[in-house]
Order: C-alpha cells, then structure tokens, then sequence
C-alpha cells in the first residue's frame, strides 16, 4: 500500500518564506549602502570614514541571520528537523573570547588605525552577537527545549520585524514632543535669541552652539526629552517587543516558554540596536560596553513583559500581565534615564566652563547605577530561567520572589 506524505504545514511554508524574503531585502539594501560608502571613498580619497559603511555591514550581517533560518526551514519540510537541547553547562563562556576580539578588532580599528572601515564595523558586529549568545545561552541552560527552527525564528522576529513597528511607532510620538519643543522654545529667552542669532549671518558657529545648549539645558527641555526617552519609549518598545511570542502565546503555550521566547527575541532586538547605533571613533569602547549591557536589559525585560502576557492570556492572571509589563517599562525607563542624563550633563559641561558639584556627582553616580541595573538583569535572567523550569506548581510562583 502506496503512502503518501502528508503536505507541509502552512506555517511553515510562511516561516520559509519569510527567512527568504527577508535575507534578499537585507542582502539588496547592504548592496545599495555598500555602494555609497565606495563612492564616498573613492570620491574622498580614502581621507574620511563614510557613514554609509557601518549601513552596508549591518544589513549584511541581518541578511546572514536569516541563512539558518531558510536552511532549517528546508530541514523542517523535509522532515529532518532538528531539535535543540538544552544549552551545555558552561557554553556562555564562549560569548567571552568572542567579545574579547571584537574589542580587540576595535582597538586595531579606532586607536591604532589598521582598516577602520572593515575592522571597525566587524568589531560591532561581533561584540554585539556575543553579548546575544551569552544572554541566549544563560536561559537555554535552564529554559524549556526549543527546536533551533523555533530558536532562529524568534531572533530574526526581534531583529527584522519589532525594529521597524518600534521606529515607525516613536517617530509617532516623537512629532507631538517636537511641536512641544518647538512651541516652548519660541516662548523662551533662550529661543528668542537663538531666532536672533540665526537671522544674522555673521553668527560665529561658537555663538550658535552656545545658544543651542542653553535651550537643550533648560529644566522644561530636560522634562520633556527624560519624559519621551524615559517613559514614553519604554512604554510603547516594550509592549511592541513581545510580538516575538505572539504566535506562540496564541497556541497556548507555557510561561516558561514565553519567558525564553521573549529572552530570545528581545535579544535580537538589542543586537538591531547595538549594529545600528553609529559609533564615534574617539567613543568606541564605552559605546561597545554600554551596549553589552543595554543587550541583557533589553532580553530581561523582554522576557519578564512576555511572562506577565502569559500569565495574562492563557491563564487569566491579568495582575502578572500588568506587573510584568510594569517591571520592564520600569527597568527600561530607569536604564534610559540613565543614558540621557550622562548626554544632558556633558552638553551642560559644554555650555559652562565648571559643573556644579552636584552634577558631578550625578555624572559620577549614572555608570555605577546602570551597572547595577546589568548585574539585576543578568541575575534575574538566571534566576527566573531556573525557577520557571521547575515542577508546575513552583513555577507558578512570581519570579520576582524567592
């Protein structure tokens, strides 16, 4: 008696389809930027770093993220689908000889100048994607097992999909705080004269700047930019960066899973993030740090608001949706404020010849606090990873107890 094979699912016909799609649109566009940046080189010769280069190579990167995703998606209709185990004990310490190279390609790159325009976008590259695997491999060590199909999946949903509603959502906000600003600064002295300035053409660039950064430190533009970085892009990034989960919380699946999920993809996110951010050469090694540390914020809070949807949706504990979410805007708000405090207190530094003493002691005091928040995150991924791998009955327990 002939058999014959049942048709794929159609989930994964879309699954393959869409890692396909999405390589080619990312291979076209670090094409079209790679293009620019060797006009820009031929044009300047080779005397300037072209913006268009760090584009070029972070497309290309996006585009090899999908390559595994189309190759195991074969797999997956083929019937040869491989499952992924738990990760081994101590494979996070991987992550750390592959971020001591990209630092070191850093150093080569920025401090002694040996190919900058290769080596320094490599050097992104590949510290941003070992902060990824560190985050990734810590709950995999504890999580619930996960096919690599699914595993890959939700990385590019967080690196390809949330990026694109999460820009397209802040620019939202972001015009009616404009118009805030702009109304403020034509009702302000500090606005009426950098007016002034702008009207005479014989304004020295020194005058206009100092103008500038004395509307930027008023107590008002302070307000308004911690109100948009601190609480309003938290609230909306992440509500928007659990849409890694989505498909999977609709299926009914576990909180534990939907914890790992959210690991996963919000860690994706965090490496979008990481690429994208043009780095000033003179501010290369901070910048790299900082986004290590953004890398395991971003999947921690990400992994506690998709618990808390969870909680909410498949097992109408609404209370464990709100605080979750609750915790991520938090933690989220506190890291932002932190961020932005460092630049506002650095353009004050700009505009006056000596800071306050209590400036410097909050210039002093930002990088110990957002350490600590990292050090909270990086346990808490621990932590909550192990606790929501236990018996049913102990997972239930909030994973922000004991």
């Amino acid at each position: 008696m002939i058999t014959k094979n049942q048709p794929a699912p159609p989930q994964e016909i879309i699954f393959l389809l869409f890692a396909i799609f999405g390589s080619i649109i990312n291979i076209l566009l670090g094409l079209l930027f790679g293009l620019m940046a060797l006009s820009a080189i031929i044009s300047d010769g080779y005397g300037t770093f072209p913006s268009p280069i760090w584009w070029a190579f972070s497309f290309g990167f996006l585009a090899l993220c999908g390559f595994p995703s189309i190759i195991l998606g074969i797999r997956t209709l083929r019937k040869k689908e491989p499952i992924a185990r738990n990760a081994l004990r101590l494979s996070y310490l991987l992550a750390i000889p592959v971020f001591l190279s990209g630092l070191l390609l850093g150093y080569a790159a920025f401090s002694v100048g040996i190919l900058p325009v290769v080596l320094g976008p490599l050097s992104k590259i590949i510290a941003a994607s070992a902060a990824a695997l560190l985050t990734i491999q810590i709950v995999r060590r504890f999580g619930p097992i996960f096919s690599y199909r699914r595993i890959w999946g939700q990385f590019i949903l967080g690196v390809w999909i949330v990026p694109i509603f999460a820009l397209l959502s802040e620019f939202m906000i972001l015009i009616p705080t404009l118009l805030l600003f702009g109304v403020g600064s034509m009702n302000s002295d500090e606005g009426v004269l950098l007016l002034d300035l702008l009207r005479d053409s014989t304004t020295s660039t020194e005058a206009l700047t100092q103008a500038a950064t004395g509307i930027l430190t008023q107590p008002w533009v302070i307000a308004l930019v911690l109100g948009f970085f601190a609480v309003l892009v938290p609230l909306l990034e992440e509500a928007l960066k659990t849409m890694v989960v989505w498909p999977w919380i609709m299926r009914k699946r576990s909180s534990a899973e939907a914890f790992l999920g959210g690991v996963i993809g919000g860690t994706g996110y965090a490496v979008f993030e990481a690429i994208f951010l043009t780095q000033a050469e003179s501010a290369w090694f901070p910048t790299t740090i900082g986004r290590a540390g953004a890398t395991i914020m971003h999947a921690f809070t990400t992994g506690v608001a998709s618990w808390g949807l969870a909680e909410g949706i498949n097992n109408k504990k609404w209370g464990r949706l709100i605080l979750g979410y609750a915790i991520a805007v938090l933690f989220h708000g506190l890291w932002n404020a932190g961020a932005v405090s460092i630049a506002l207190i650095e353009i004050q530094a700009f505009r006056v010849t000596d800071l306050p003493g209590s400036l410097h002691f909050i210039q002093s005091i930002i990088p110990i606090m957002i350490l600590f928040l990292t050090l909270i995150a990086f346990t808490g991924l621990f932590r909550i990873s192990k606790r929501l791998s236990q018996t049913p009955s102990d997972a239930d327990i909030l994973p922000i107890q004991d």
